[in-house]
């Protein structure tokens, strides 16, 4: 695979997870305090784990719109601590990275 061609399926990538992402935190949320405490309990626990995976779309967002325009200026794919190309593996499975597998390799020794 190509830079091109790899690049191209990160933006895509990149784009349906921006869709997702936003549709997910635009979405309305319904809860109704009814039911037994078992109900109760279940859907206090639906809404703790709901806010927490709503706060972390919040994070990436951003993340994704700036992977877009790392793409769009041709800086995508350069590790920001390492200055050399990031891994297609780590781009295809975390497209909204900006440091590579080595970075964090070197960090952690």
């Amino acid at each position: 695979m190509t830079d091109r061609e790899l690049f191209e399926e990160c933006r895509l990538q990149l784009l349906e997870l921006k869709d997702q992402y936003s549709n997910t935190i635009n979405r309305p949320r319904h809860y109704s305090g009814e039911g037994d405490i078992i109900d109760l309990a279940y859907k206090e626990n639906y809404i703790h784990h709901s806010n927490a995976f709503r706060s972390r779309m919040h994070f990436l967002l951003p993340e994704i719109d700036r992977a877009l325009e790392r793409i769009d200026d041709g800086t995508f794919g350069i590790c920001e601590i390492t200055g050399n190309k990031i891994e297609p593996k780590r781009l295809l499975a975390v497209p909204w990275t900006r440091i590579s597998m080595m970075a964090i390799d070197t960090e952690a020794s």
